[in-house]
């Protein structure tokens, strides 16, 4: 397809992401692209209590719209259970994106030919798109073979996915799969997991199209096999952040998420590089654990003193509530003389071997070349990060599908190594400390780092002209204009 062609503003996608942030990244990521190529976009925004005024974040490549219930805006996800959140977003949402796109029809889009764009997790789209006859594409953002073994399972009955016959039948699709591999969800309600499940199951498997943040090359059989047995065809157009790496106006994208946090996360982004560019190459771990779950004092306590001997350089982003009851220092003998927490501590000081910070720019920092291993949770988009990098990572998943996730990075494709812990699954710092060691150094960690840069060849190539993602978006492109 052209690429130099005249914007066709005649069809319009809206655009529904889900509002936790491994969530939205992706969405809005795609949004950028879909404009590249020509398409109207409006960003449909659900309006949670941490973000009361979605509509602030502008750009004036979209258009903005926001939903929320009637009764106020909704709960802010990490403070409530997850299967929660996302039934109370689904059931509140539903009548105002009925309005909304009702709204878009008889005003400012009525001569367009709209198709809704999708978060899986979003179900509440699908259902109204139906209604009003609209196509719908949903967009997929985790691992193929975490949505495969939950179909299995579902199946099978075996959701959640606790018993010893779950584990055999996904060992019948993903052989190299564990017990501990299964996808985690809260056990307090599994009637809600399983519904909410389901849900999205049904809104992903009759959708006019699947776009999938993966590479074709990454799991080539799994997708192959989905397919057979999916009507929508399979559009695998991912890593979708890195399109934004290839744009010139990538800068102005990442406003999007600058805005509500403003000169302190210039600060940390300053105070970052400027650590990492004091530090040899391939020589610092990078820590960022996610913010789905939060940390315990004493597995911050157990972290820092990990780190503290490791002998390695590190920098951690991690964001200290007040339960926590002081900085990481306090939790290091010394740690005034090893860490650069305080807002004016100097980052390249050279008695600092560790920086701690609330933020960190993870993709800037990942492509710095004094990284040398990423300390991670295996949320798929920190796992794509680090593979687009060809970063090792060090994996230490903690629910949803980060398991799966991380079964893949270590087993699978070998570019990751897992974080040893006690008998219970907790922290310990001299297993922290060794399980560093062994991937910064010695013949298991060369021979990782060796396949973490050749996975870095892999996703540039798919991502080149004539590569597996770029063919398959302008099949997406194409396969669009035609709904």
């Amino acid at each position: 397809m052209d690429e130099n062609r005249k914007r066709d503003w005649n069809r319009h996608l809206v655009l529904v992401p889900c509002p936790l942030q491994g969530h939205l990244n992706p969405m809005l990521s795609l949004a950028s692209v879909f404009h590249s190529k020509g398409f109207g976009v409006t960003l449909v925004l659900v309006q949670t209590s941490s973000h009361p005024a979605a509509t602030s974040w502008a750009s004036d490549d979209f258009f903005y719209e926001s939903l929320g219930g009637s009764d106020g805006s909704i709960s802010n996800a990490p403070d409530v259970d997850l299967m929660r959140f996302l039934n109370e977003v689904n059931l509140k949402c539903k009548s105002s994106f009925r309005d909304c796109l009702m709204g878009l029809r008889m005003g400012r889009l009525r001569d367009r030919k709209l198709c809704v764009v999708y978060d899986a997790i979003m179900y509440f789209s699908a259902e109204v798109s139906d209604e009003l006859e609209i196509p719908r594409v949903v967009l997929r953002t985790s691992i193929v073979a975490n949505f495969l073994g939950l179909s299995m399972l579902n199946q099978k009955a075996y959701l959640p996915a606790q018993e010893d016959g779950a584990v055999k039948a996904i060992q019948e699709l993903i052989p190299s799969m564990r017990a501990r591999d299964m996808p985690v969800f809260d056990r307090s309600c599994p009637e809600a997991t399983e519904r909410v499940l389901a849900q999205i199951h049904e809104s992903t498997s009759t959708a006019s199209a699947i776009v999938w943040n993966t590479l074709q090359t990454l799991e080539q059989a799994l997708l192959h096999r989905l397919q057979s047995s999916l009507s929508p065809p399979i559009f695998p157009i991912g890593p979708l952040h890195k399109y934004r790496t290839r744009d010139p106006r990538r800068r102005h994208h990442r406003s999007l998420f600058a805005a509500e946090t403003g000169a302190r996360r210039e600060e940390d982004r300053i105070k970052c590089v400027s650590f990492l560019d004091s530090h040899p190459p391939g020589s610092v771990v990078y820590v960022s654990t996610g913010s789905l779950v939060r940390l315990s004092r004493s597995e911050l306590a157990e972290m820092a003193r990990g780190l503290a001997d490791c002998g390695q350089p590190f920098l951690w982003a991690v964001e200290l509530s007040s339960a926590h009851d002081g900085d990481i220092a306090q939790l290091i003998p010394r740690g005034e003389e090893l860490l650069c927490a305080a807002a004016d501590c100097h980052p390249n000081a050279p008695s600092m071997r560790g920086l701690v910070v609330a933020w960190a720019p993870q993709e800037e920092v990942l492509a710095h070349g004094s990284v040398g291993c990423f300390w991670t949770h295996n949320g798929w988009n920190s796992t794509l990060e680090s593979m687009t990098e060809g970063v090792p990572m060090l994996c230490w998943p903690r629910v949803g599908d980060q398991k799966i996730i991380a079964g893949f990075v270590t087993r699978v494709w070998r570019v990751g190594l897992e974080l040893e812990c006690d008998g219970n699954g907790g922290l310990e710092r001299g297993r922290i400390s060794r399980s560093i060691k062994r991937l910064m150094a010695g013949e298991e960690g060369r021979e990782i780092r060796k396949r973490a840069l050749e996975m870095e060849e892999t996703v540039e190539l798919a991502l080149s002209d004539g590569g597996c993602s770029s063919q398959s978006l302008s099949k997406l492109v194409d396969f669009i204009q035609l709904l």
